[in-house]
């Protein structure tokens, strides 16, 4: 007999695209919280290794593609896909970027076995590969110690420079300013303060951007240089501490906001897809998720200031 529980379960009903970030959402919000925690410290980061140069670092801000293809290439690998290529994680994701199937409400909702076989073979490749990924999730639930140290023991490589950025610099923009580090830095290359601001507590090495050199330059020789004094100020700080109730919030926020017009989840499902998920990891002695607001209206109201953040950062987006 089914778990009505389980996340897969809860699904069987659900737009598939939101439904498997929701699921993939469950289990890194503890990791979320431990990178962004370095990343405000500036401790346990040296195992990331040396940073690569800084004209390197800074064209990446300009390279999300290619750091999001290196990401896919490693979770490909790192699963244990022998049958994948190591270049052929960075095509899926090209061609996933470009295809208009990704835009298309009906793909969203739940594409059929016809339309499946229309699509490219990387989208395709796609497909087996989120069903790979929702077993090996599986197991690592199942068997997280022993799949963690093999995990560790298998993979020696050294870290490549866009996952060095996605770790340091594109994870923290998104979470904490809900925006990717383009968008940030162009923002921040016109002159808009908050996002010079949000940027300098992330990435100290912004400053060596020629435009961003000129700003805080001029602002220093401005004679009120209350401008100035705040960039100072965002320069010897860093980033918020983030609790976990603030970076689920923001990770539910997201699919809501995203998706709302394909037919996305409502809330109460996302509530109920985290509380079961924490029922479950507790064996039962936990009821709903102890991170979230136990009603449902402070829950979505929680969401909807989520959504309006997020909508907020896409109309600067499109603005710009």
């Amino acid at each position: 007999m089914r778990n009505r529980n389980s996340p897969k379960s809860w699904e069987s009903d659900k737009p598939w695209l939101p439904a498997f970030l929701a699921k993939l959402f469950l289990p890194i919000s503890d990791w979320l919280f431990n990178l962004l925690d370095a990343v405000r410290t500036g401790e346990r980061m040296d195992n990331l290794g040396p940073l690569p140069p800084i004209r390197q670092w800074l064209r990446l801000y300009r390279a999300h593609d290619r750091v999001f293809g290196v990401l896919f290439g490693r979770a490909i690998s790192s699963m244990g896909f022998r049958s994948v290529a190591p270049y052929e994680g960075r095509q899926i994701w090209r061609v996933m970027r470009r295809n208009r199937a990704l835009a298309d409400k009906d793909f969203l909702s739940c594409p059929s076995p016809k339309k499946r076989k229309q699509f490219p073979k990387p989208i395709r490749r796609m497909f087996a590969l989120m069903r790979m990924a929702e077993r090996h999730q599986q197991n690592l639930s199942e068997n997280s110690g022993a799949a963690r140290e093999n995990h560790t023991q298998s993979d020696a490589r050294p870290i490549e420079a866009e996952l060095q950025f996605f770790f340091r610099v594109l994870i923290p923009c998104w979470i904490t300013a809900k925006t990717l580090p383009a968008i940030l830095l162009r923002r921040a290359r016109a002159g808009d303060l908050d996002a010079l601001d949000a940027l300098l507590r992330i990435d100290k090495a912004v400053i060596h951007d020629p435009k961003i050199s000129e700003i805080i330059r001029a602002e220093s020789n401005n004679p009120r240089r209350a401008r100035f004094g705040r960039i100072a100020k965002s320069f010897s700080s860093f980033i918020p501490e983030f609790k976990k109730p603030r970076i689920k919030i923001a990770l539910i926020s997201f699919i809501s906001a995203a998706f709302s017009k394909f037919g996305g989840i409502d809330s109460p499902e996302l509530k109920k897809l985290f509380d079961n998920y924490a029922n479950s990891k507790s064996g039962g002695k936990t009821l709903a998720d102890p991170d979230l607001p136990s009603g449902l209206e402070a829950f979505s109201k929680a969401i909807r200031r989520g959504r309006r953040e997020w909508a907020a950062n896409q109309a600067i987006k499109k603005a710009g």
